[in-house]
């Protein structure tokens, strides 16, 4: 199943700190078929405020160093096989930001490209939390020579971040772990004392529907 994680940092006119949302959208089909995360997306979407901008670390964008989006109209990006012709027609006409990019540039020596758009890591999600497409979009590549704690040091590198407990804030962003660093799936033995001690012997055990837990050390965040 395809992956991407989603970090979103806006920034607003007013001293307000945005949310960061980590996704796991799944499959792209989450654009054609109703399901609940294309609900929560949908619903989440109209709790928040307007932001100015958005800066996305998506998955599908990896490179050797930082890079990022500069291109003032990114184009589509079809990043995916295999689904329907549906999928490879959609469009999220969202701006991008030039001046947003030059900023994040500025601050983490990230190089700029106009020849990378919205893979579908954004336009997918984003298609449900900002429906309007009227926010500007940027994207900042994965960088596949960097550590997870280089990654980490990136992050804090965009503007006069704070810790507080186990993630960082500024007066204009929030920055934490992804979701895969939060939470885990259960082992089968905890599914219901009902099950009994599982072993090779009774395998395969498949759940209804599989569950997760918060991972112990990551609790506070």
């Amino acid at each position: 199943m395809a992956r991407a994680t989603l970090a979103m940092a806006a920034r607003v006119e007013i001293m307000t700190t945005f949310p960061s949302i980590f996704v796991s959208h799944g499959s792209p089909m989450i654009l054609l078929e109703n399901t609940p995360a294309r609900a929560f997306l949908a619903g989440f979407g109209k709790e928040l405020s307007r932001p100015k901008a958005i800066l996305v670390a998506s998955a599908h964008f990896e490179s050797r160093a930082p890079v990022l989006s500069a291109d003032a109209k990114p184009s589509m990006i079809y990043d995916f096989g295999g689904f329907p012709r549906e999928l490879h027609e959609m469009q999220y006409p969202a701006p991008g930001s030039p001046a947003l990019a030059a900023r994040v540039a500025d601050l983490t020596g990230a190089v700029q490209t106009t020849q990378w758009g919205l893979d579908h890591g954004t336009w997918s999600v984003l298609c449900h939390v900002r429906p309007e497409a009227d926010v500007p979009v940027v994207q900042l590549s994965l960088n596949r020579e960097l550590t997870a704690r280089q990654h980490y040091d990136l992050a804090k590198a965009l503007t006069g971040f704070k810790k507080e407990g186990e993630h960082w804030e500024s007066d204009q962003f929030v920055l934490s772990s992804a979701v895969g660093h939060l939470v885990e799936l259960c082992k089968p033995s905890e599914y219901g004392k009902g099950k009994g001690k599982w072993s090779f012997e009774s395998l395969p055990l498949i759940p209804e529907q599989f569950q997760l837990k918060v991972i112990e050390k990551s609790e506070p965040r």
